[in-house]
């Protein structure tokens, strides 16, 4: 099991982006970015709402490292 200090948590910079992520399912982006269990094999939606996320999260980081943001 991670360790509690393993978990994702959402930046103080990237706070004011938060209701532009999309594609969550209602979830909170935390708990979908943490997801480590979810695979294919058990729900196939999920993973979509996942990666879904993880891109989008991947890019508001890009963009605020070139100072873009």
């Amino acid at each position: 099991m991670d360790k509690e200090d393993d978990k994702w948590v959402m930046p103080g910079w990237m706070e004011k982006y938060r209701n532009e992520i999309r594609n969550t399912g209602g979830n909170p982006v935390e708990e979908l970015m943490n997801d480590k269990t979810t695979s294919l094999d058990n729900n196939v939606i999920r993973v979509i709402l996942i990666t879904s996320v993880l891109s989008q999260v991947s890019l508001l980081e890009s963009l605020h490292a070139k100072g873009r943001l």
